[in-house]
């Protein structure tokens, strides 16, 4: 690397714990894990080892320790019902060896609660500990047997062929897409099938394997996806975080909010909030002012990003918890994370190229007149509607690129037609931590925010010139108006997501209009089954909840208190006009960081300007000779 600028905050990083021998803990073992059986909280069990016996460790040691080393975790009694494995037919893997299939996987087994003693040696499961202990304050505590990692009730009512690896691929790439179109639950159960297929075959955990972990926890609906995710985290707990480490990174909080947002899901409220108010309390000073710690190698780490933005959400909802504590300003905390990201500390804009990349594909692409599918042509053009249209042509394409011998069984063999490579894609998780798709997905909301609206009512709208329009008038803004309404779109989605809870049924509003998100969606997805051929969906049934994109159109301030507030399109309303994006209709946009801490962010800025539209430009000057990609069908 030289003299480049490295991954890593330019200020002086927290040091690693110090280990503790293996003969320390052991003579301990009996003291420790008599204190936590008998009931009490991993803080408390830490406070009491440190003022009685002169033994100091971290969270994440003891985490580990107790976990992983010993074998013993935390279970609210009850929370796993009791089942029996069921017999199932035995397939061969590519490969040629014989692996159960994943129909022949059962449920989790929760026996009654045994003595408070260490589970037998080898025990696999790993522990939640410390993490949710509140929840002892309303549930008993019981110690479950080891139980094999991804045995998931997913598994009995949705178990496609998934085939080889690279069909694999490919389901994971439909997951994403139809988590982009809103369907969570539909994504929850493909990913949670690609994760239990790895687990199964005793992959090594990688990067794949963990974003199954990360797509499930972010696309749970119910209690039992709860359950299942907080199992994932605890048997990736060694691959999540590093447990000798400390526990001030980001790493270790990232986990910790997944845990949370797992228990929020799972209606364990009081659990999440107490690890919010610990979160809150931890990281950030007493003048609210978010701590600088080291980060989890992204430039820009949009999941951490995503989930502190939940979490402060959450942290203001339930203020009334956090013992007399003030609203935390979100918006500030926020910028505050984007203001450490190694892209903008180091001021190094190459850091960032994927965000411009892919406008710039978007447009080359736009620019050859794709048709929109007809299968998809006449779905309901409202914002949504519009929006998914735009989003099933480019992401198809693009999907031509990767996966021409899927799509080519659906095309029949007719013409294809040469697009521009989508060269952007390979960037994305590296410099940002989420999906190529998400990305894409961001990119089109913003291109039709941005969009201008037919004014002839009578008229079918053009979506391709009007996203076109859009897309190049996104083009002409600057580098800062730019990544702010990426972070404001990621925001807006990811907020959504994350905090949208089940609505009751004796809501009549909040459930028209989740029938009508699913009415929405669902000519949407019968096009992406449509277009694979072979690909089967998990049924879209009435329990799932569908949360449509909402395009993030302008800021303004309010001139009260001073701060922006985001205006925000109505999802399932009609197109309306959208602002004609101007100069002098975008109203200014305070500095992104503050002088305190990002002294040069103009200069940065003008960097990142040079290299977005250098980039931008190269991509459209090769659209021309870009790759081959089929043609969106139309399954007419």
């Amino acid at each position: 690397m030289g003299d480049s600028p490295e991954f890593k905050f330019v200020v002086d990083m927290p040091k690693n714990a110090a280990r503790i021998d293996e003969k320390e803990w052991e003579r301990l073992k009996d003291t420790i894990l008599g204190r936590y059986t008998g009931g009490m909280k991993l803080e408390d069990v830490m406070e009491f080892m440190k003022e009685e016996h002169n033994f100091t460790a971290t969270k994440r040691q003891y985490v580990h320790r107790i976990g992983m080393i010993w074998g013993v975790r935390k279970y609210r009694a009850g929370a796993a019902k009791k089942g029996t494995k069921k017999p199932g037919h035995r397939s061969t893997s590519p490969e040629g060896e014989t692996k159960p299939s994943a129909a022949a996987v059962a449920p989790a087994v929760a026996p009654a609660p045994v003595p408070a003693t260490s589970p037998p040696a080898g025990s696999r499961r790993t522990a939640g500990l410390g993490l949710a202990d509140s929840q002892t304050a309303r549930t008993t505590t019981a110690y479950v047997r080891d139980v094999k990692p991804g045995q998931l009730a997913t598994a009995q009512t949705y178990s496609p062929a998934m085939g080889g690896e690279e069909k694999k691929r490919l389901y994971h790439q439909v997951a994403n897409f139809l988590a982009a179109l809103g369907d969570g639950k539909s994504c929850y159960q493909i990913c949670a099938l690609l994760y239990q297929a790895r687990t199964l075959q005793d992959h090594v955990p990688d990067e794949t394997h963990l974003d199954h972990v990360v797509a499930c926890n972010q696309t749970q609906q119910t209690d039992k996806h709860s359950e299942e995710v907080l199992a994932m985290l605890q048997d990736n707990v060694d691959h999540l975080l590093d447990p000798d480490g400390s526990d001030m990174t980001w790493q270790t909080c990232f986990f910790d909010l997944l845990q949370a947002h797992a228990y929020d899901r799972g209606h364990d409220e009081k659990a999440a909030i107490g690890q919010i108010i610990r979160f809150v309390n931890t990281y950030l000073e007493p003048d609210l002012v978010l701590k600088i710690i080291p980060g989890r190698g992204y430039p820009v780490d949009i999941q951490a990003y995503q989930y502190l933005s939940y979490s402060l959400i959450r942290y203001n909802d339930n203020i009334h918890a956090t013992k007399g504590h003030d609203f935390v300003d979100t918006a500030t905390i926020l910028d505050q994370f984007i203001g450490q990201q190694p892209a903008f500390a180091t001021k190094n804009p190459l850091l960032l190229s994927c965000l411009g990349d892919c406008r710039a594909w978007c447009i080359s692409v736009l620019e050859c007149g794709p048709a929109i599918p007809g299968k998809i042509r006449h779905a309901r053009a409202g914002q949504v509607g519009a929006t998914y249209q735009i989003l099933c042509t480019l992401w198809y394409i693009w999907m031509s690129e990767l996966f021409p011998r899927s799509l080519s069984h659906a095309r029949g063999g007719s013409s294809r037609r040469a697009y521009p490579l989508a060269n952007w894609a390979d960037d994305v998780k590296p410099q940002l931590g989420i999906s190529p798709s998400e990305l894409l997905t961001t990119v089109v909301c913003m291109i039709m925010a941005a969009a201008p609206f037919p004014h002839d009512d009578h008229a079918a709208p053009d979506f391709i010139e009007q996203a076109l329009a859009g897309a190049r008038d996104l083009d002409a803004v600057s580098p800062e108006d730019l990544i702010r309404r990426f972070l404001d779109q990621v925001r807006e989605t990811s907020d959504r997501r994350l905090t949208t809870q089940v609505v009751d049924e004796r809501d009549k509003v909040g459930v028209a209009e989740i029938i009508q998100a699913r009415k929405i969606a669902a000519p949407f997805r019968n096009f992406i089954a449509s277009a694979f051929g072979d690909i089967e969906l998990p049924a879209l049934d009435k329990d799932a909840i569908v949360i449509p994109v909402a395009l993030t159109t302008a800021r303004e301030v309010d001139r009260e208190d001073g701060r922006e507030h985001e205006m925000l399109s109505d999802p399932l309303s009609p197109i309306r006009p959208a602002l004609q994006t101007s100069d002098s209709q975008y109203p200014a946009v305070p500095p992104m960081y503050s002088a305190r801490l990002q002294p040069t962010a103009v200069d940065h800025h003008h960097m990142l300007k040079l290299q977005i539209n250098e980039r931008g430009g190269r991509r459209r000057a090769q659209s021309d000779g870009g790759g081959a990609a089929a043609e969106p069908p139309d399954f007419d």
